[in-house]
């Protein structure tokens, strides 16, 4: 499965869990971010996959855990409906779904980054296991076709 079609995946999966907030794939630098939405928005990154050996000796096949980072900025105070409401959300909308090609969504880390002129924001790392598997294309071979069967005595 493609990383994009996974993140594409994670992105619809919170707008429609996340609809009072602005969802958007983001592979830039959160730095050149500006909040335009009044409540806040979801920023959805790749962030890196590492690899386990190959599990079977005639072709590549290895397990793959993919990590995606979503950065959480939002106007909103604290309290009923603030920055912890809101993470709530995103945890309960990503925890136990599974992307195409992909094993269930976990948690693996969380981070408040702060509060800065009214923005709040912080940092919530999902990861999944996915399989690798090479692209191998067969040899045109001579392939069957018919089976005739015949019973021996």
């Amino acid at each position: 499965m493609q990383t994009l079609q996974m993140t594409e995946a994670i992105v619809a999966r919170l707008k429609t869990s996340l609809p009072h907030l602005a969802v958007e794939h983001w592979p830039g630098n959160t730095a050149d971010y500006r909040l335009s939405h009044a409540t806040g928005a979801v920023l959805v990154s790749y962030r890196r996959s590492t690899f386990k050996h190959s599990m079977d000796a005639a072709n590549v096949v290895q397990p793959r855990r993919v990590r995606w980072l979503l950065t959480v900025w939002l106007r909103v105070p604290a309290g009923r409906g603030g920055e912890l409401d809101v993470l709530d959300q995103v945890r309960k909308a990503l925890v136990g779904y599974c992307p195409p090609g992909c094993r269930k969504l976990h948690a693996k880390s969380e981070k408040i980054v702060g509060d800065t002129a009214g923005q709040w924001q912080a940092l919530v790392e999902v990861a999944c296991e996915a399989l690798l598997v090479e692209d191998i294309s067969l040899p045109d071979v001579i392939r069957l076709n018919t089976v005739n069967y015949k019973e021996i005595q």
